[in-house]
C-alpha cells in the first residue's frame, strides 16, 4: 500500500492528475486517494480545466446532451455587427429602435421620453388604453442554458460603484426583450415576472406575441 501511495503523490506532482484519474490507475479507492493527497490539493484552474475537458469528452461521446436552446438563422442586422464588440449603449439603442419600430407597426400610438435614463422607455396607447413598456437586450450569460432578458437595470461607476435596481409595477406592464442574433422580439408582462429574482428566460409562446399586449 505505502508503494500505491507513494506512485500516488508521484502522479500528482509530476502528473497533475486528479484524484478520480489516480484512483482508476492504482485501482483504490478515491476516498484513499483523498486522504493520501489532501495536503496536495489541484489548483481552482487545475479543476475548472478538467470539469471543462470532461464535459467537452461527454459530449463528443454522446452521453450527455446540450439543452441550449437552438435560436435560429442569424439576421441580417447580426450580420452587420457580428464582428463589432457592441456596447451596452449601443445594444440598448439597437433594441430600442427596433422594438419602436414594431410598436408602430402593429398600430400603438408610441410616447418616448425626452430624458436619457428613465426606466420607462416608451408609453403606448392603443384604443385608450395605456401601457408602459420596458425594453432590454436579449442577453446569453455564461451561467444560463437559455438566452433571457434581464429584469436589472445597473448603473454607476468608480467612484459610486455599481448600483443594481430591480424594476418594479411601476416601471413596466410590459417587459419586450430584443434578440439582435435572430431578429426576434420577446414580450411578457410584469405579472410573469414578479416572482423572479433577476432576469426571465425567452419562451416560444412569447415571441413577438403584440396581440397580448392589446387584449389585456
Amino acid at each position: 500500500m505505502n508503494n500505491k501511495r507513494e506512485e500516488a503523490i508521484r502522479l500528482r506532482i509530476e502528473g497533475r492528475k486528479s484524484n478520480q484519474e489516480i484512483s482508476k490507475i492504482l485501482k483504490c479507492p478515491k476516498t484513499t486517494v483523498h486522504y493520501w493527497l489532501k495536503k496536495l490539493p489541484l489548483t481552482k484552474e487545475e479543476l475548472s480545466q478538467m470539469s471543462s475537458e470532461r464535459i467537452k469528452r461527454l459530449h463528443k461521446e454522446g452521453k450527455i446532451k446540450s439543452h441550449k436552446k437552438d435560436r435560429g438563422t442569424e439576421s441580417k442586422f447580426f450580420g452587420i455587427v457580428k464582428d463589432e464588440k457592441l456596447t451596452r449603449a449601443r445594444k440598448a439603442k439597437i433594441a430600442e429602435a427596433a422594438i419602436l419600430f414594431r410598436l408602430v407597426l402593429h398600430g400603438f400610438d408610441v410616447y418616448s421620453s425626452i430624458f436619457d435614463g428613465d426606466r420607462i422607455d416608451f408609453i403606448i396607447n392603443y384604443k385608450g388604453r395605456i401601457k408602459k413598456i420596458q425594453v432590454k437586450s436579449v442577453q446569453e450569460g455564461s451561467k444560463s442554458v437559455l438566452p433571457h432578458i434581464p429584469l436589472v437595470s445597473t448603473s454607476g461607476g468608480l467612484c459610486h460603484g455599481i448600483y443594481s435596481y430591480r424594476y418594479k409595477e411601476e416601471d413596466f406592464d410590459f417587459i419586450v426583450g430584443y434578440d439582435l442574433l435572430t431578429d426576434k422580439a420577446y414580450i411578457f408582462s410584469f405579472d410573469e415576472t414578479k416572482h423572479l429574482k433577476s432576469s426571465i428566460t425567452i419562451r416560444d409562446d412569447a415571441e413577438e406575441n403584440w396581440l397580448r399586449i392589446k387584449s389585456e
